[in-house]
């Protein structure tokens, strides 16, 4: 356990580093709900997460060994992200998807996953983001491995 602990905690610095998750001195861009639209349309809706800055952790949830999904927010833009990371070597990445959820409208984005180059076994998938201010959202996520085995789930809503 400890071992899946450790992996998990250095997965999510190379995360952070290795995503385009904008650092906290990059500008970002301001965002907010369209006319008449609250809780269903934002200017920064499916915009690139590189679009904005201050990303954290909000919730995170282990769905498999070597497998979780994690729920990024930014205070900065008011945001959510979903992203799955997994450090298991086989996995079918075209069977293997994370997905971030709004749920005062159900706006779903959806993000396959890639392999990192420098790590054969560390798999990264992370989706556009969208706003949530005064909402809730959560990130769920799909893995199939070689094997058979299939892992699901999700974090609780932020």
């Amino acid at each position: 356990m400890r071992r899946i602990a450790s992996i998990l905690a250095c997965a999510v610095i190379a995360i952070a580093g290795g995503l385009g998750l904008a650092a906290p001195s990059q500008a970002a861009v301001t965002c907010g709900w369209h006319s008449g639209h609250i809780g269903d349309s934002s200017n920064c809706d499916n915009l690139p997460v590189a679009e904005c800055a201050n990303w954290r952790i909000a919730r995170t949830t282990p769905i498999g060994p070597g497998i979780a999904v994690d729920l990024y927010y930014s205070p900065t833009c008011r945001t959510v992200a979903g992203s799955v990371r997994a450090t298991v070597g086989d996995l079918y990445t075209e069977n293997c998807y994370v997905k971030v959820h709004r749920n005062s409208d159900n706006e779903v984005l959806y993000a396959g996953v890639e392999q990192r180059s420098r790590n054969p076994n560390f798999y990264v998938g992370t989706t556009n983001m969208l706003y949530d201010a005064d909402v809730t959202s959560y990130a769920w996520s799909h893995c199939e491995l070689s094997n058979g085995a299939v892992y699901r789930g999700g974090t609780p809503s932020y």
